[in-house]
């Protein structure tokens, strides 16, 4: 049965809620109410409710405090939200709408039929997204959730990954379908057309760019990609049936892809005041190959402009010469987050900044530099905003100033500041960091202990390369990475030959060691004894 709470700080609305409807008819129950989001918040932990029904407007804290802070805690999985007020107010449906939130009610609107049609579409969504509360807490707990899917799909946008089966092994657990016929990306950027609403600016952005993704939706599958405050990108798949009504011509795909953005971009400035930029990259044929897409759409982003707000790149032109050429750095770079490494992430930016002093007059080439490594940054350090912002707390709009900087010679001035900022930060996290990825790894073993594990696979899965695991498990464990599979797959099975009596066969494949004679041959290794001899010390 799932339960709903309500909060609302008028008694005579929370009872006529109760009483509207009969709650076990719908596979639910009322498990309690709350007057406020601050006792809400607590109400949450202890009742685990699937379904919150709450008003705006109350004391202490509001509705939509409460349920920024429930998502913060809890994620957007549960509760389900339904936003409840005596009155229409737009800018908050909006936020409504960054925070998830399933519907917006009025109360002087609200009927027994109203608020039942909620309930089950509440009921549909959990069912749909979440078919117990067992699947949910294990999918929260997934190491999964460890890699990021926007981390994922900026290492996609800059091919950063070090092999495709990584690519692949990280998008299988993602969730993220890569078996698609055709490719492209659009990079664009967000503005706001009333400077009134300045105030509630990341909220109704991060709106804006759901509702981009909503209505894309509707004529072809996208990912949308958060890069900064206001700049994003678009991963757009193309299947059989869809190239083929384009007959294969590239140039056609954008072209559609062109109308289709120039319908929702008015869509949204009527809907949420906010306008937008967009460049629509080149058509490819393999994931791999989208970080030519990526950077064919921000070549394209540079002739967008109020008059020409979607622009898309000529399948025929070449890339020309002054694109930062990201792959010269890829190796170095990836390297320097992945282990926390200050030294080699200084020398890199050095290097760089070394080659746009010497190419003094390639602003956009300078630009474009920085602002891949702050895309970068944002998306593979935890906080990534948060933590950007602190280094350049000492600028108004923080590291959004790259968009400010009007010249080379100010862009390596800021590289340079991006650059101390970042080392600082490794070095004061970088033991307890490499420490928390073995840690984190160990776990992930004993949850797949049962499975076939490879380094390969564990790899991915952290998003780090095979070489440096191996050498975190060399630094920060008693025993390597093959030895400690198997030194915990034996413990395991000892536990089964120990309490649930299975055959020494049984074990050997349930353990996934592929024989009953290799299995022996490991466990011998590790205990010193047989699993027969052992079998007859517990006897």
């Amino acid at each position: 049965m799932y339960k709903v709470l309500i909060v609302d700080d008028e008694p005579l609305v929370q009872a006529g809620i109760k009483s509207m409807l009969n709650w076990s008819e719908l596979n639910t129950e009322i498990c309690d109410s709350a007057p406020n989001g601050q006792i809400a918040l607590d109400m949450l932990k202890i009742h685990d409710p699937d379904i919150v029904i709450t008003d705006i407007k109350m004391p202490v804290m509001d509705g939509l405090e409460f349920i920024k802070k429930a998502r913060e805690q809890y994620g957007y999985k549960r509760p389900v939200f339904i936003l409840l007020t005596s009155y229409e107010d737009f800018h908050i449906a909006k936020e409504a709408v960054s925070n998830q939130v399933l519907e917006y009610l009025v109360k002087v609107e609200l009927t027994s039929d109203g608020l039942k049609n909620v309930i089950r579409k509440s009921i549909a969504h959990l069912e749909e997204n979440d078919t117990s509360k067992k699947e949910f807490i294990k999918q929260v707990s997934s190491p999964t959730l460890y890699i990021y899917k926007e981390k994922f799909l900026i290492n996609l946008l800059n091919n950063m990954f070090e092999s495709e089966e990584q690519l692949y092994l990280q998008a299988k657990d993602l969730h993220i379908d890569l078996d698609h016929k055709a490719f492209l990306c659009c990079y664009g950027s967000f503005e706001l057309n009333n400077p009134v609403f300045r105030e509630g600016y990341v909220t109704l952005i991060n709106g804006s760019l759901q509702l981009l993704n909503e209505l894309f939706e509707k004529s072809y599958h996208c990912l949308t990609i958060s890069l900064d405050l206001t700049h994003f990108a678009l991963l757009i798949t193309f299947d059989e049936g869809d190239m083929e009504a384009f007959q294969a011509d590239t140039a056609s795909v954008q072209q559609t892809i062109a109308t289709v953005l120039t319908k929702i971009r008015s869509s949204i400035n009527n809907y949420c005041n906010v306008d937008f930029i967009c460049g629509v990259g080149a058509v490819c044929y393999s994931p791999s190959s989208l970080c030519e897409s990526y950077q064919c759409a921000r070549l394209a982003y540079r002739q967008a402009g109020p008059l020409d707000p979607i622009s898309y790149f000529g399948s025929e032109e070449p890339l020309p010469h002054d694109a930062f050429n990201f792959s010269l750095f890829k190796e170095n770079l990836t390297r320097a987050f992945e282990e926390y490494n200050s030294a080699i992430f200084s020398d890199t930016v050095d290097s760089i900044c070394v080659l746009i002093e010497s190419h003094s007059h390639h602003y956009v080439q300078a630009l474009d530099a920085a602002i891949n490594i702050l895309y970068l940054a944002i998306s593979l350090l935890p906080d990534g905003a948060d933590t950007l912002n602190t280094i350049f707390s000492g600028t108004p709009d923080g590291y959004m100033s790259i968009y400010r900087q009007q010249s080379t010679s100010q862009i390596v001035a800021w590289l340079k500041t991006f650059s101390d900022g970042i080392c600082t930060f490794f070095d004061e996290r970088t033991k307890d960091y490499k420490n928390k990825i073995v840690f984190d790894v160990k776990n992930y073993i004993h949850d797949h202990i049962s499975e076939k594990i490879t380094l390969n696979q564990v790899a991915a899965q952290f998003s780090i390369s095979t070489s440096y695991l191996s050498q975190l498990f060399g630094r920060y464990s008693n025993l390597g990475f093959n030895e400690y599979i198997n030194y915990s797959k034996i413990q395991e099975a000892k536990r089964l030959l120990q309490e649930e009596h299975l055959k020494i066969y049984e074990v050997a494949d349930q353990m996934s060691f592929g024989s009953e004679f290799y299995f022996s041959k490991v466990f011998k290794k590790v205990e010193g004894i047989s699993p027969s001899e052992y079998i007859n010390t517990i006897k």
